[in-house]
Order: structure tokens, then C-alpha cells, then sequence
């Protein structure tokens, strides 16, 4: 629907667009639009049936261990509020 929205803003052909890390670029032409940019465009249009889903060897987090940044920030605190 994101996809959707930019082409139909862009006027541009669905095909020509592609999503990447919360952005629509237009291959041709080099635009980009923010996924937040076309959240409320997207919301108008109809949800599809049957969508697309990605393929499992495109998924760049899912199935995959990452760090987390908040984790020495609670461990390793230099003053605790009970002293």
C-alpha cells in the first residue's frame, strides 16, 4: 500500500518502486519518500487481498540475533537510585 501511495503521488507506474529500510524510492528518477511521509495516503487505499509478502531470503532482522544498544546502559550504570 506504501508503494502504492508513492506511485500514485509520483505518477509514476507501480512497478518503477521499491522499499527499502522505511523508504520508496523511484528506481528512474532517484526519489525517495519516508514510509511515515505516505502513512495516511496508504491508510485510504483499499488493503489488498491476497498481498505480496516478502521472501524469507530478503529479511535483513527476522531470524537473526542483534545487540541490544539499552542493555550496558542498565547493567553497567555508574549510580543507582538507591545509594
Amino acid at each position: 500500500m506504501l508503494l502504492k501511495a508513492a506511485s500514485n503521488q509520483w505518477k509514476v507506474p507501480v512497478e518503477e518502486c521499491y522499499a527499502d529500510s522505511g523508504k520508496i524510492y523511484h528506481k528512474p528518477s532517484g526519489k525517495i519518500l519516508l514510509n511515515g511521509e505516505l502513512a495516511e495516503a496508504a491508510a485510504k487505499l483499499e488493503v489488498p487481498q491476497n498481498p505480496q509478502l516478502k521472501i524469507q531470503k530478503i529479511l535483513k532482522f527476522l531470524g537473526k540475533s542483534t545487540l541490544r544498544a539499552d542493555v550496558p546502559l542498565k547493567v553497567f550504570r555508574q549510580s543507582c537510585f538507591w545509594y
